[in-house]
C-alpha cells in the first residue's frame, strides 16, 4: 500500500528519536523545508523519494486591526523566559509592548498580528518551517525573529526580516533599531509582504497533486527489498 508520510519536525532525524526509526520503512516523504529533508537525507536511513513542499499560510482575507497598527507584539509561548526578557527592556524604553506567554486562540492572535507595528516570533531552537513569523509578514508588521532553521527558506536577513541573536538585549536592540528607522521598517514590511505572497494554498495544492498522480510510478521505483 502507497504511503505518503508529511514531516514537518527536524526531530525526525534525531539520533535514538522514535519517529527516526520509521526512515527504514518505504514511503513518499513530503517535508515543509529544505532543512527536513537535508536532515532526513543526512541520516543515510531513507527508504523512498523525499520531497520539499514548503508550508502554505492559511489566512482569513480581513483580520482586522491594521488600521490602528502600533506598538510592539512578541510572541513569546514557545520561548516565555526569552519574551518576558525582551518585553522589560522594551517596556524600560518606553514602548508599548504586549507579551504573550501562552498561545492565543486562532482568531484573537492573528488579530494582534494585525495591530502591530513590529512582530517579534521568538521559534524554538529547532523548527522545520515556524509559521508565525512568516503570518507576522503577510499581515504588514516588520518582523523581528531568530534562527530556527527551518525558517531558513523564507528569512533574509534585513530584508524580509531581522534575524536577531536569542538573547534578550539583541531581540531588544533589534525592535528599538527598526522603530527608529521608518524607511528600513517600511522597506521589510514590503519584503515580507513579498515573500508571503509566495506561500499560498494554491501553490501548495499545485505542488501536492502531481506528486499524487505519479505515486503509482514513485512506489514502484522504490526497491522491492525494502518492503
Amino acid at each position: 500500500i502507497p504511503v505518503v508520510n508529511l514531516i514537518q519536525g527536524l526531530r525526525h532525524a534525531d539520533p535514538g528519536s522514535e519517529l527516526r526509526g520509521y526512515l527504514h520503512r518505504p514511503a513518499m516523504r513530503v517535508c515543509v523545508s529544505a532543512a527536513v529533508a537535508d536532515a532526513l537525507e543526512a541520516t543515510g536511513e531513507v527508504c523512498g523519494p523525499v520531497h520539499v513542499i514548503p508550508a502554505a499560510l492559511n489566512l482569513p482575507a480581513d483580520p482586522g486591526g491594521a488600521a490602528q497598527r502600533k506598538g510592539v507584539l512578541i510572541d513569546g509561548s514557545k520561548r516565555p523566559e526569552l519574551a518576558a526578557m525582551a518585553a522589560g527592556h522594551l517596556a524600560a524604553s518606553g514602548l508599548e509592548v504586549r507579551c504573550l506567554l501562552e498561545p492565543l486562540p486562532r482568531r484573537d492572535y492573528l488579530h494582534a498580528l494585525a495591530r502591530a507595528e513590529v512582530v517579534v516570533a521568538l521559534p524554538l531552537e529547532r523548527e522545520g518551517f515556524y509559521l508565525p513569523a512568516l503570518e507576522a509578514m503577510a499581515l504588514g508588521a516588520a518582523v523581528v525573529t531568530l534562527d530556527a532553521g527551518g525558517n531558513r527558506g523564507y528569512l533574509q536577513h534585513m530584508g524580509n526580516a531581522w534575524v536577531a541573536p536569542a538573547d534578550p538585549a539583541s531581540v531588544a536592540a533589534a525592535v528599538l533599531a527598526l522603530h527608529a528607522d521608518t524607511g528600513l521598517r517600511m522597506r521589510m514590511v514590503d519584503a515580507g509582504r513579498h515573500c508571503a505572497c509566495a506561500h499560498t494554498l494554491a501553490r501548495e495544492r499545485d505542488m501536492f497533486v502531481p506528486l499524487l498522480m505519479d505515486m503509482e510510478t514513485s512506489w514502484n521505483d522504490i526497491p522491492v527489498t525494502s518492503h
